[in-house]
């Protein structure tokens, strides 16, 4: 399959596809990456995302600071308060 590479809905979408069809975490991870390194307003959704890839990946920390930045974004982003807030248990326990 062939992207734009300079569209970051491209990038978005490959990402989704990798993440949740392919289960390929890794290549999901790189392409939510250079979505929002192509437009770092793209979606609250692609931090979001990323941050699920990133900790289903073992990459908690990583994962944290991304729903730190969907939240600064976005303060009231459900997906992102669940998460968030399952990670806070996990590491408490």
């Amino acid at each position: 399959m062939e992207i734009k590479p300079t569209f970051a809905g491209s990038h978005y979408n490959l990402a989704l596809v990798l993440q949740i069809n392919k289960n390929n975490l890794q290549a999901a991870i790189v392409h939510y990456y250079k979505a929002i390194e192509i437009d770092p307003e793209f979606s609250t959704n692609a931090y979001n995302n990323l941050a699920f890839a990133l900790n289903s990946a073992g990459r908690t920390n990583e994962a944290i600071c991304e729903l730190l930045t969907v939240l600064g974004i976005q303060p009231d982003h459900s997906g992102a308060k669940k998460l968030l807030t399952e990670l806070a248990k996990k590491s408490t326990n």
